[in-house]
């Protein structure tokens, strides 16, 4: 399967993007009793990961550059920035993840049918 390519366009979206990602994984999952050293075992799409590699990959987002992951990387992000969108104090910022989670949606769907 093909792999997310996915930039930020502004300094606002990296910000916004490390917030739900943090926000999720000490708030949500946590709730949830998820493991986050083991948020996402390996099976057939991949290799396993822990939460702490998604936050990497959205802290690599504020570079500026094109960050590439794996589509199950990317939706662990789309699912912060939904969270961020439905539960955020701050509507410009919650306005900014809801349009952040379309895109990295539209960026997922694009990367399953080139690997089909």
């Amino acid at each position: 399967m093909a792999g997310v390519a996915f930039q930020c366009e502004s300094i606002q979206e990296a910000e916004v993007i490390c917030n739900a990602v943090n926000r999720y994984g000490r708030v949500v999952l946590r709730a949830e009793g998820v493991d986050l050293r083991n948020y996402a075992p390996a099976n057939s799409e991949g290799a396993g990961f822990g939460w702490d590699a998604v936050q990497r990959a959205a802290r690599d987002m504020g570079k500026g550059t094109i960050t590439h992951m794996s589509v199950r990387m990317a939706e662990a992000i789309r699912l912060a920035l939904e969270s961020r969108a439905e539960n955020g104090a701050n509507y410009d910022r919650a306005d900014t993840a809801a349009q952040l989670a379309t895109r990295m949606s539209a960026c997922i769907r694009h990367a399953q049918q080139k690997g089909k």
